[in-house]
């Protein structure tokens, strides 16, 4: 059986261990939001998403975006269309097996 002792002890370690999990959970928040010290780290994709993030805000994002989908689904439709094709003109050159 465990002693009230006991059970204060563990109580104790484990909210010292708990406590020393938040702290470093701090200082990893501190650290991935500590945007001059990521700009230094990574400057290319920091432009990156800074051109990306304008585009977007700039409303002509969107115009690119829908050029995208379009031209995709473009692709897409010539793709069906042509494997429907390739469908139907493997089944005419077969001989019926009945």
């Amino acid at each position: 059986m465990t002693t009230t002792s006991e059970l204060r002890s563990r109580l104790e370690s484990q909210g010292e261990e708990i406590s020393q999990i938040a702290h470093r959970i701090e200082d990893r928040i501190e650290e991935y939001t500590d945007w001059p010290n990521i700009v230094r780290q990574y400057p290319l994709q920091a432009i990156g998403v800074a051109a990306g993030a304008g585009l977007l805000l700039s409303g002509a994002g969107g115009m690119i975006i829908r050029q995208l989908v379009r031209q995709v689904g473009t692709m897409a439709q010539a793709s069906v269309t042509a494997a429907i094709v390739a469908a139907i003109t493997s089944n005419t050159t077969q001989p019926n097996r009945v």
